[in-house]
């Protein structure tokens, strides 16, 4: 859902005011880069802020998972963007974006974690507690 909340609209503000670069649907190579870079940074902060225990510096990645962090991120954060790329015209506006948006995401989050971790995808959904234990016992 931040990736929705957040991304979704400074991706519309910077495609709008600093766009120059568009694709065939009015979107702008700029908003999806806006997009990528503001949902990477919200996605960090979510991570570190859900952690069970006080991590000294998440910068550094000492305490913090980062290379796990990066493996979830950044393939829920590519096909958010691409989703939203093409959400809206290109499918002729048959499925919105502020709904397939957190669809997609939490789906590619799940099957990462599923794939890399070995947790299952219900386990995930319904207590997502146990990934973050995961993620830490790996370091």
């Amino acid at each position: 859902m931040l990736f929705l909340v957040i991304g979704d609209p400074t991706a519309a503000w910077v495609g709008t005011f600093y766009g120059k670069r568009r694709f065939s649907n009015g979107k702008s190579v700029e908003g999806i880069i806006a997009f990528i870079v503001v949902c990477t940074i919200v996605g960090f902060v979510f991570l570190y802020l859900s952690q069970n225990s006080n991590k000294p510096n998440f910068l550094k990645g000492e305490g913090f998972v980062l290379y796990n962090s990066l493996i979830f991120l950044i393939p829920a954060i590519l096909v958010s963007a691409f989703t939203e790329l093409y959400c809206g015209t290109y499918w002729n506006g048959l499925v919105d974006d502020n709904l397939l948006i957190p669809a997609v995401s939490a789906l590619v989050l799940g099957f990462t974690a599923w794939l890399f971790l070995g947790v299952e995808p219900s386990t995930i959904f319904l207590n997502p507690t146990v990934l973050f234990l995961k993620m830490e016992s790996i370091l």
